[in-house]
């Protein structure tokens, strides 16, 4: 029976099911593999040919893969590596359109001459492509393999929603220390030191109670790491190839002293992300008729 085992080893590897999940699936298609295998045998197959003929029946191990993922996800998981890929091309485009601005203005802070740039124009005039948006965009198709009900796809729009609705009242007010909120250490304004990690891990105990679903709730802390360390890494890496090439294209500021900032920073939400570990544990406990989703 090692070829149904191989199987079924197959269709659960790399499906994005939780162990658990994996268990049960494994469990319930052998249990309905064997009993095909003992009826072909009492047809008078010998027991390979039984278990080929009834792995054929049951279908291709693609297929039975796309079925479970719809079941689980709602959606296959082709669909889900295709949005993300989709929101991290345009996130590596809006990185682009940051440089094709600079040849022409030779201050990114502002936007006044991005329009002298034929692909700049279009595309911030038509498509609204922000790298940070396109980047929290890309997290949350990935973040889609940790869900398991509509009410945790709903979660991942509304913490989306928080950061982007900060973002745009921080240009609109032109108050940039607000961006330091949920993305701490990403301005040199920043927040009061703690107010960012407190908002977050708040953030993320609010999505537990509503979803139950611990991957997603510990997405607010994740996207904030993600946001927060593209922008000194971008520079960082534009520096040393402006020194290489002394290209405009590549000209900006850098602060090699800030990386130390930005460790701390990186140090302190990783720790959040252990104290959530027993924060949701607590909250298990104190209302033990719940059940984690992940």
């Amino acid at each position: 029976m090692n070829e149904i085992e191989n199987y079924l080893k197959y269709i659960v590897h790399r499906s994005g099911l939780t162990k658990g999940e994996q268990t049960e699936w494994v469990a319930e298609m052998s249990t309905h593999l064997f009993d095909e295998v003992e009826h072909l045998k009492e047809t008078g197959l010998e027991e390979g040919e039984a278990a080929q003929t009834a792995l054929r029946r049951f279908g291709s191990r693609k297929e039975i893969r796309k079925q479970i993922a719809r079941q689980t996800f709602g959606v296959t998981l082709p669909v889900i590596n295709s949005f993300a890929s989709i929101f991290f091309a345009l996130f590596l485009l809006g990185i682009y359109l940051l440089y094709a601005s600079i040849q022409s203005n030779p201050d990114p802070s502002t936007w006044a001459s991005w329009h002298e740039n034929p692909w700049v124009h279009f595309f911030t005039t038509k498509i609204p492509i922000s790298p940070s948006l396109m980047l929290a965009l890309c997290l949350d198709a990935l973040m889609l393999v940790k869900t398991r009900c509509q009410r945790d796809r709903w979660a991942l729009v509304l913490i989306t929603g928080i950061f982007a609705a900060l973002w745009l009242f921080m240009r609109i007010s032109h108050h940039y220390y607000l961006a330091g909120l949920l993305i701490p250490g990403w301005n040199v304004q920043s927040a009061p030191l703690g107010v960012s990690d407190i908002l977050l891990l708040c953030l993320s105990v609010a999505t537990y109670f509503f979803t139950k679903n611990k991957s997603i709730s510990r997405f607010p802390i994740l996207l904030s790491l993600a946001i927060g360390l593209w922008v000194p890494i971008r520079d960082t890496v534009q520096y040393h190839l402006w020194l290489t090439t002394h290209w405009n294209g590549f000209w900006g500021h850098h602060d090699p002293n800030s990386w130390l900032g930005i460790l701390l920073m990186v140090g302190i939400q990783l720790l959040l992300l252990v104290l959530l570990k027993y924060v949701f544990r607590a909250i298990d406990n104190y209302t033990p008729r719940t059940r984690s989703t992940a």
